[in-house]
């Protein structure tokens, strides 16, 4: 049987801070999450990460296509847009290791999916 202080019911923009101050306060922790997939829920995934991450190469392509009004000349320019895909895959990645980093292997804080924990009583512990 695993024995646990908290469980904290996903692993999105709430559950970061209350793990930390869980875990600072010595709490046996376990994160549980529906699925690899959606580590660090839906603003990480779906929302505000990739986003504005696509906003951000948006604001370049527009600052190019105006760029005559501040005396600069660009004649020729294309989006690669499986180029700008992989650049957003890349930090949405790269925020989901970190949030491994900090908060799983660095804090001792295990990480279950939904279906194993609850119906077979594993997780994975970091």
């Amino acid at each position: 049987m695993i024995k646990k202080d908290a469980i904290i019911i996903g692993s999105g923009q709430a559950a970061k801070p209350l793990s930390e101050k869980l875990s600072e306060a010595g709490w046996k922790t376990v994160m549980i999450e529906k699925s690899e997939a959606e580590l660090g829920g839906a603003c990480l995934n779906v929302g505000c990460t990739p986003t504005k991450t696509l906003i951000a190469s948006a604001k370049v392509m527009h600052a190019i296509n105006t760029s005559e009004i501040h005396g600069i000349s660009v004649s020729d320019f294309k989006i690669d847009f499986d180029t700008t895909q992989k650049r957003k895959d890349k930090i949405v990645a790269d925020s989901k290791e970190g949030l491994l980093q900090k908060n799983c292997r660095r804090r001792k804080l295990g990480i279950g999916l939904w279906n194993s924990f609850f119906q077979r009583g594993k997780n994975s512990e970091c």
